[in-house]
């Protein structure tokens, strides 16, 4: 099910509530109400790991990934690149 709602864009920083109505041929319970809540952050951030800055289909930035430094983000160690190792499956 997928739902919009004009007045609440999802993409918007904030807390989103909303409800939704499900109507049943139920005697007792014919309508139930169903809370919806919605955090979106304010800030994200896309990280690539072993890999380069890229976009992906909803349009979102990932950044490549990087050494880490003081303040900053990134991997730690000696080796910045990524190693892979084919094995044949019988």
């Amino acid at each position: 099910m997928r739902i919009l709602h004009a007045r609440c864009p999802t993409h918007a920083p904030g807390v989103h509530t909303a409800e939704v109505l499900v109507t049943t041929d139920a005697a007792k319970h014919a309508t139930v109400t169903v809370p919806i809540t919605l955090i979106v952050p304010a800030y994200q951030m896309g990280l690539r790991s072993g890999g380069d800055s890229y976009v992906d289909t909803a349009d979102d930035w990932w950044l490549p990934d990087q050494h880490y430094a003081e303040t900053e983000w990134g991997w730690t160690g000696l080796v910045d690149r990524t190693r892979t190792k084919l094995v044949q499956i019988r």
